[in-house]
């Protein structure tokens, strides 16, 4: 019998790693970028800033790559900020 793996070669949370409730998570500046899935058919990706105690955006997607796209795109971002602060 083979093990469902929890991660990819990348490092990335497989969708049956995502499905037994583990999260991504990328935090940088006092703020935290995390990516889930909630039952069903739904992953989330949300940007809360942790000095302001306020939500920047939480978004809900159908689609895994459509999730990870968003997720990848807010870390890079988040990233050239911490550069150029």
């Amino acid at each position: 019998m083979v093990t469902p793996k929890l991660r990819r070669k990348d490092g990335r949370l497989t969708v049956y790693g995502l499905a037994c409730g583990y999260v991504e998570k990328f935090e940088v500046g006092g703020k935290i970028l995390t990516l889930w899935h909630e039952g069903g058919t739904v992953y989330h990706v949300r940007l809360y800033d942790l000095d302001n105690h306020t939500r920047v955006f939480w978004e809900g997607f159908e689609k895994l790559t459509e999730a990870r796209k968003l997720f990848d795109v807010t870390k890079k971002r988040m990233q050239d900020a911490e550069i150029y602060a």
